[in-house]
């Protein structure tokens, strides 16, 4: 891998496109990640997040598994990064602009940018997810869900979507089934503490009634590590 180093290191995508296009392919850049030098892991998740694509997904996904912290950190973001740009190029604009709408706190328009992109490209997996944040930021428990079940429909191993399904369930009042979602978003990605958190928060309320618990409240939201603005991806498209 120290061939892509230069590259990397500068920040130039199109050098460094250039020269995985000419040595390898995707299949090994996936062999990589299990490289047992860490120097080869690491520089391989972080190529594979700036030039990868949909077919590189699932060994990524993997990688959320690595010892190495770094490595894990390296692919939550290497995913993030395919699948905010996975979208045609006419959806993509659009989904720029709904980004834009939803980091503004203006939930409304949001929801109709990226259902527009998503007539421009039914397959965005991405979309839906940020519709159901949309949704989900408006109160809108039962669209978010709807939409957080679409983008596991396209990408199964979305941990973040799976997470935001636990989230709906949660403020449905219905705790069961958001803990099985937040149990299943953990065994994607098993370093997310605030999803073990709140796991943890609602195996106590259904221990104090193993019934069912009540449905939170605006006071009882908390903070998610899949619903994070701050990621742009813009910068490594």
């Amino acid at each position: 891998m120290s061939v892509v180093t230069p590259a990397l290191g500068r920040g130039d995508v199109e050098v460094l496109r250039d020269e995985i296009d000419r040595r390898w392919k995707p299949a090994d850049l996936c062999g990589l990640l299990s490289d047992p030098d860490l120097d080869v892991r690491r520089t391989a998740v972080v190529t594979m997040g700036l030039v990868g694509d949909r077919g590189v997904i699932g060994c990524l996904t993997r990688c959320l598994h690595d010892a190495d912290a770094q490595v894990h950190q390296f692919a939550e973001d290497a995913l993030w990064s395919i699948w905010f740009r996975i979208g045609n190029p006419a959806a993509s604009e659009r989904f720029r602009k709904g980004l834009k709408f939803l980091s503004d706190e203006d939930f409304v328009a949001a929801a109709a940018e990226f259902n527009q992109t998503l007539d421009l490209d039914p397959d965005f997996a991405e979309a839906y997810n940020q519709l159901a944040i949309a949704h989900y930021l408006s109160g809108e428990w039962d669209a978010s869900i709807s939409a957080c079940r679409r983008v596991l429909a396209l990408m199964p191993t979305h941990f973040g979507a799976m997470a935001g399904l636990g989230h709906g369930y949660a403020h449905r009042g219905e705790l069961k089934q958001a803990i099985d979602c937040y149990r299943r978003a953990l065994a994607i990605n098993p370093q997310m503490t605030a999803i073990t958190d709140a796991k943890q928060r609602l195996e106590a309320e259904l221990a104090r009634d193993p019934v069912e618990g009540k449905p939170f409240g605006e006071a009882d939201s908390y903070d998610s590590e899949s619903f994070n603005f701050e990621f742009d991806p813009t910068d490594r498209s």
